[in-house]
């Protein structure tokens, strides 16, 4: 978090070596690898991409460019994920139910991690915690629009 707030540049060293420099916005843009996307504070899922759908260990994910193909590595910020109490309705290619399994403050963020199919970190405001009356244990659904998952080559 340190290196990320003062640095004009970060260099991430894995198992020794460099495997990524940079400013934190291109650390964020482009990972090169889940390990790199979990640093910064993405959600990383590996799948294979396929006329824009991207088989994962769960469900499909709808991704924007139908055009991709072949093994890739899918970031998703925790902003990006829509919490709802009930089935959501819209233009969200990728919707469905899990669990909150813990709430962790984060400034005046609230970051929720979910349950099954995706494991993943959703963040959301005090506000919407306790509009939506979210506690541990809570079964919600989930809504990511394609759109808002940038897709890198694996």
């Amino acid at each position: 978090t340190d290196a990320f707030v003062l640095a004009d540049r970060v260099v991430i060293v894995e198992g020794g070596s460099t495997i990524q420099q940079g400013t934190r916005d291109d650390l964020l843009r482009q990972p090169r690898s889940p390990y790199v996307a979990e640093l910064v504070g993405l959600n990383v899922l590996l799948g294979v991409a396929a006329r824009g759908l991207v088989s994962t260990n769960g469900p499909p994910i709808r991704i924007a460019d139908t055009r991709i193909a072949g093994d890739v590595l899918l970031t998703i910020h925790p902003r990006s994920i829509s919490i709802h109490t009930t089935e959501p309705e819209g233009s969200p290619r990728n919707t469905w139910q899990t669990t909150v399994t813990s709430i962790e403050p984060l400034g005046d963020r609230i970051r929720l991690q979910l349950s099954v199919p995706h494991s993943l970190t959703a963040e959301l405001t005090s506000v919407a915690l306790t509009a939506l009356g979210l506690t541990s244990g809570s079964p919600v659904w989930v809504a990511i629009k394609a759109t808002e998952i940038a897709v890198h080559p694996s």
